[in-house]
């Protein structure tokens, strides 16, 4: 039969908390903090490239917009230009057509007298 002593040093010794117990604290739920920080590292890692894909996809649509915009303004200077230039080629060959014409008639004139 164990005496006494034995009895109350054996109750003390599981009484105490050992060092991975104390290690293992329990915060909430019956986690522990090893437990919170590993659903922590696997849950905020994921987000957190998630986000930066989600911001770097909206700063690309951005310039996107932009340089459509740009390339929009450059494309009507451009067909303004266009425009601008048909209409002094049209006037330049009218010019040409009535020199040519006059010269013609001057040329027909001098040869008929």
């Amino acid at each position: 039969m164990p005496d006494k002593a034995s009895e109350a040093i054996d109750i003390e010794v599981y009484s105490q908390p050992t060092i991975r117990e104390r290690n293992e604290r329990h915060c909430c739920c019956g986690l522990t903090i090893k437990d919170l920080i590993r659903i922590c590292s696997t849950v905020v890692i994921p987000l957190i490239f998630g986000l930066f894909t989600v911001v770097i996809t909206i700063y690309q649509q951005r310039i996107a917009q932009l340089q459509r915009a740009q390339d929009l303004k450059i494309a009507q200077r451009q067909r303004v230009h266009d425009i601008e230039l048909a209409q002094q080629q049209r006037t330049n060959d009218r010019k040409q057509a009535e020199v040519s014409l006059i010269v013609s008639k001057l040329a027909d004139n001098i040869y008929l007298n």
